[in-house]
């Protein structure tokens, strides 16, 4: 929740709860700021196409931009559930979220299509493949993301030749004594193998 004082006098579940609100944007409390971020991201996002039509050339532009914000460690999640931080953001960012939100913003012209791109990234499809935001369905590990992700696909092989490569095998999500952490996302325990460079 959120409210002109930041303790809640709005309960705030989605951010499309914050159309349905009369605000007075003479004021700069939080909720303006938010929403006003909000509206200034659907403005710039269709100048990035405009500037880069080049994907990849869009997709750097976006990411240097992004560059400078604050540093928040894990500051993406569900919006309810064991999660309640937003499923999209660009006020604060870790190397994730970075990743992520560029992504999601380069393939859309307005806040709410990045963040419908940004669920249809960050979380496993269902068995109809559609994404649906939860914690369990959320890729977790970057192992996950590079191995079976098609938005973030593997090139280690495209950029080191594979003499110059070994296979190690992991296993995400259990801890030295054999425990599984943290318990919500316990299924996802499994053993995998890895191409990572040899040091020469």
């Amino acid at each position: 929740t959120m409210g002109y004082d930041g303790k809640g006098q709005y309960p705030i579940k989605k951010m499309d709860d914050l159309d349905t609100l009369d605000i007075d944007f003479s004021k700069e409390y939080i909720l303006e700021k938010l929403v006003k971020l909000k509206k200034e991201i659907s403005n710039i996002l269709p100048k990035f196409h405009k500037k880069f039509p080049d994907f990849q050339d869009r997709l750097k532009a976006f990411a240097i931009w992004q560059v400078g914000k604050p540093y928040e460690l894990f500051c993406l999640g569900e919006e309810s559930g064991q999660d309640t931080d937003p499923i999209f953001r660009l006020d604060v960012s870790d190397c994730t979220v970075h990743i992520l939100t560029s992504l999601a913003s380069v393939q859309s012209y307005n806040w709410d299509e990045a963040k419908e791109t940004l669920i249809d990234i960050h979380y496993k499809p269902t068995d109809n493949g559609v994404s649906v935001p939860t914690y369990k369905s959320r890729w977790h590990f970057t192992t996950d993301r590079i191995q079976d992700n098609p938005s973030t696909i593997n090139i280690t092989s495209s950029l080191i030749k594979d003499d110059d490569l070994k296979t190690v095998k992991l296993t995400l999500n259990r801890k030295e004594d054999g425990k599984e952490f943290p318990e919500a996302i316990n299924s996802l325990t499994h053993s995998l193998d890895c191409r990572i460079p040899v040091s020469s």
